[in-house]
């Protein structure tokens, strides 16, 4: 039996990439895994596995979804817009289910986004996902989950540069991913 490897990443290559990413010391990353040891550890039916984020993605859904489940108010949400502008996508928390105490990552991507920033937004939920489980965050506590997403935001881009440093280096092509969403890409007037 052959092996299929893609230099591509789906959700289920992209979660055992990130995870593997996070696992290392950031300063010290020379390498992460490549798309052949990717292969032997993606699963064949796509579903959870260990290398899933902790807290669920909800990714490439609508504005009106991030307002309902992340309880921001309007000037919250202003800054989520104008960071929208710049970045092509919005990564925030969110809570959803009964009684609203399923901790969830949020993703709203704009209309006509390139495959890199793409990947870029479904990293930064990842890495918010896992800051958010590493610090045991309670999530009543709002101005603490403010503070989480805020120090994630100033993290983002930095680990962001050494993770695509990194996966190029490992023979990635992180400009084609391929990630399934719940189909909402935004236009901003």
């Amino acid at each position: 039996m052959k092996l299929i490897v893609f230099d591509y990443l789906n959700i289920p290559r992209m979660n055992i990439l990130v995870s593997h990413f996070l696992q290392l010391k950031t300063d010290d990353v020379d390498y992460l895994s490549s798309p052949q040891s990717v292969a032997i550890k993606e699963p064949l039916f796509f579903g959870r596995k260990g290398s899933s984020p902790k807290c669920s993605i909800l990714y490439g859904i609508s504005f009106d979804k991030i307002r309902a489940l992340s309880r921001k108010n309007v000037r919250s949400l202003r800054t989520l817009i104008s960071t929208f502008r710049d970045e092509e996508y919005i990564t925030t928390i969110g809570l959803q289910g009964r009684a609203r105490q399923k901790v969830v990552v949020l993703v709203a991507l704009k209309e006509n986004i390139s495959a890199l920033k793409k990947t870029k937004a479904y990293f930064h939920a990842y890495y918010l996902s896992n800051m958010l489980t590493h610090k045991k965050v309670n999530f009543k506590d709002k101005s603490l989950v403010d503070k989480i997403e805020v120090l994630v935001n100033d993290q983002i881009n930095n680990a962001w540069e050494n993770f695509a440093l990194n996966a190029d280096k490992s023979g990635w092509d992180l400009s084609s991913s391929e990630f399934q969403s719940d189909g909402y890409l935004i236009e901003i007037a």
